[in-house]
């Protein structure tokens, strides 16, 4: 995976491929995206996207169920510390649309398929109380999740 550094038009266009990629449901294309955007970067937003985009592709293509409950708690734990909006990206209502899906993966075998549950959307995020920290590879990529002193 190329881990050199992006320009911030690089940046932009991945992050926007991979929100297109992911809410055509084309999981497997939207992990590439991001995982470029993580190599990069090494920021935890795309690290907890990544696992995300795993995953789901795990979920709606293969329609496993212990791998994927594990990557979406990991993916929870990344996420939470950025509130609801980061670089663009509409947090709250990404995790809101996983919550489902997780609730299937943790319930009894035979409780019903998780591949049932709609599809998460990532929306872009809207008008925003406070200005975004614009640091980084690019502008509207964070350093890091609020309060981490990056």
């Amino acid at each position: 995976m190329d881990r050199s550094p992006l320009s911030p038009g690089e940046a932009e266009e991945l992050l926007s491929a991979f929100r297109e990629a992911f809410n055509a449901g084309e999981y497997r294309v939207a992990l590439d995206k991001v995982e470029r955007l993580w190599f990069a970067t090494r920021e935890p937003l795309f690290l907890g996207l990544t696992r995300v985009a795993v995953a789901l592709n795990q979920v709606y293509r293969y329609g496993l169920r212990e791998s994927p409950r594990g990557l979406l708690r990991s993916a929870q734990q990344l996420l939470a510390p950025y509130g609801p909006r980061a670089s663009g990206l509409d947090l709250a209502a990404l995790l809101a649309g996983l919550a489902p899906v997780l609730a299937v993966l943790e319930g009894a075998p035979g409780s019903g398929s998780a591949a049932a549950c709609p599809s998460p959307v990532l929306a872009v995020a809207q008008d925003s109380d406070a200005p975004e920290r614009r640091e980084g590879n690019g502008p509207g990529l964070r350093a890091g999740p609020p309060g981490a002193g990056v």
